[in-house]
């Protein structure tokens, strides 16, 4: 029975995975028109959001990491849906408009789903898969869905049918900022090598139409670029020189690809650099949207932020049902259900709802976050699938973070729920990279009396018990609790009875064994503790001898 149930369970966490798979690459390859599957309020994202909250219903108990950044989050729910509540039984703000504008936190919910999912797998090659063999086969596919958006979005959409109780949104939709975020990730493969050549020819093209039509993209690209010179290779190397010829090409030839909007050349991209480091006279003799657009977002954050100030909104804001764009006068044409709300920025959004309180979370949460994904980046440095996905990971968090604030980007599900799903992402790498630190040395550490399991028991802390494994653990003997260096069989370790921690043949032996495989749970292993307590000794010897 216990296996039988262990199977049902696998299987559950399998589906939810692959949900979860569906609609990022969904999201990705087609953005805004994907997030418009079903019929408003409900969609895709927010049905496979009930699935997921159904899977951890289903387990009945969340792996709990422990980390502040988690705290962090769960504290800014818990002060959101109070403020909500109070919107809505003291302010009378219709509770429809409350739930949608908290779209931009609750989303957050995907995060938890998503490391719970990974705490489920733990122990597999979940990571190197990723990076490896899932997203370089995506590629292609990412690339012909964003390049179908471009032509329906840019050049058929006024022929295209509209999506039901909308004026605005095609079935094929393309936003430069929704579309920038997969060609991020497809980047920084190719700079680490996991994607070839041949695709990013493809993948810098769709670059070059999204940084020409928006600031926000071409700003996103280039901090990824930055981040990743911490790392250089020499592709990084061939790629900033072979970008710089081009603009030089670009610049003498004055080629100009017109997107209707705007257009990608030369001069667009100066007009573009201009408005954001250089004087607003310059970038407006280039391209008088790129002035004019920035004017009317400054002017709406001015009107935000002074009245968060002179009203002292510290710990409750204007309310969470409150349409911004009507409140402070920014309304566009649109009055239906796409009618503007958002500021083009969402730690305003959260301060003029919110207050200070929820907004100071707001910011907190991501500075722990990203500083947490610094730090695994530099503990992962003898595991390069662990290493180069806490990249990754930092960089789609800091492109996220640069197109949210300056677009509706965090509060629209084509782009939040990706963003939370990575972040859960974010969440295991981080509580790996916690799990690597070695025990206070001026403490002696402490055994764990933990009984040997029987054989294909599959009690431990590790990957998921699956048939197959369950086949091999059966041809396997379980390692003496205390023999780490000479055992290169399977350590079963107690109290969960629906994993294993497996250890492959040619396996680095030492505490690298338990950093790689047990994810967290090392500390407990009976083999980390008797290697720590053999180190001890010889390190004491070693100083009384010198």
């Amino acid at each position: 029975m216990d296996a039988l149930r262990t199977d049902r369970s696998a299987n559950t966490s399998l589906l939810v995975a692959r949900l979860l798979v569906f609609v990022v690459l969904g999201y990705w390859a087609f953005g805004k028109a994907f997030a418009y599957l079903g019929l408003y309020p409900l969609y895709i994202g927010e049905v496979v959001l009930a699935a997921g909250l159904l899977y951890l219903i289903h387990r009945g108990t969340i792996p709990v990491p422990n980390q502040a950044l988690f705290w962090l989050y769960s504290v800014f729910l818990l002060v959101v849906l109070g403020q909500a509540s109070y919107s809505v039984l003291v302010h009378g703000q219709p509770p429809l408009e409350v739930v949608r504008n908290l779209a931009v936190v609750y989303y957050g919910l995907f995060a938890i789903i998503t490391f719970v999912l990974i705490t489920r797998f733990a122990g597999s090659n979940l990571y190197r898969d990723v990076l490896e063999r899932w997203l370089p086969r995506a590629a292609p596919w990412l690339l012909l869905g964003g390049t179908i958006s471009v032509i329906g979005g840019i050049f058929l959409a006024s022929s295209l049918p509209k999506f039901p109780l909308t004026d605005s949104v095609s079935v094929l939709y393309y936003k430069p900022t929704d579309a920038v975020m997969p060609l991020v990730v497809l980047l920084a493969l190719w700079l680490r090598g996991y994607l070839t050549t041949r695709w990013m020819i493809w993948t810098a093209g769709l670059l070059a139409i999204a940084a020409g039509r928006s600031r926000s993209a071409m700003l996103a690209v280039g901090v990824a670029v930055l981040a990743m010179v911490w790392r250089p290779t020499k592709r990084m190397l061939q790629m900033m020189a072979i970008g710089a010829l081009l603009f030089i090409f670009l610049l003498v030839t004055d080629i100009r690809v017109d997107l209707g909007y705007r257009e990608v050349s030369a001069r667009q991209f100066l007009a573009n650099i201009s408005s954001v480091i250089g004087s607003d006279e310059a970038a407006s003799g280039l391209d008088a949207t790129t002035t004019r657009n920035k004017d009317w977002r400054a002017a709406w954050w001015d009107a935000i932020y002074n009245d968060a100030v002179d009203n002292a909104r510290i710990v409750v804001g204007l309310g969470w049902g409150v349409n911004l764009a009507d409140h402070f006068g920014f309304q566009t044409e649109a009055s239906d259900v796409n009618a503007l709300r958002n500021p083009h920025n969402a730690l305003l959004g959260i301060l003029a709802r919110g207050g200070w309180l929820a907004a100071s979370l707001w910011v907190a949460f991501y500075l722990f976050l990203l500083y947490g994904l610094w730090q695994a980046t530099r503990k992962f440095a003898g595991d390069r699938y662990r290493q180069d996905m806490a990249w990754a990971v930092m960089l789609y968090v800091l492109a996220s973070q640069i197109n949210g604030a300056t677009d509706v980007f965090l509060e629209s599900p084509q782009n939040a729920i990706p963003h939370w799903i990575v972040v859960g992402i974010g969440w295991a790498l981080i509580r790996d990279a916690q799990a690597l630190a070695l025990p206070d040395p001026g403490k002696p550490p402490r055994v764990l009396p933990v009984p040997d399991p029987p054989v294909g028991s599959g009690a431990g802390i590790g990957r998921p018990r699956t048939p197959a494994l369950a086949a091999q653990l059966a041809k396997a003997r379980p390692c003496p609790s205390l023999a780490l260096d000479g055992d290169r069989g399977t350590c079963g370790m107690a109290p969960r009875s629906d994993h294993v921690c497996l250890k492959l043949d040619g396996a680095p032996v030492g505490t690298a064994w338990q950093e790689h495989y047990c994810l967290g749970a090392h500390r407990a292993c009976p083999h980390f503790a008797s290697e720590a307590a053999s180190a001890q000794p010889r390190a004491d010897a070693r100083g009384a001898t010198a």
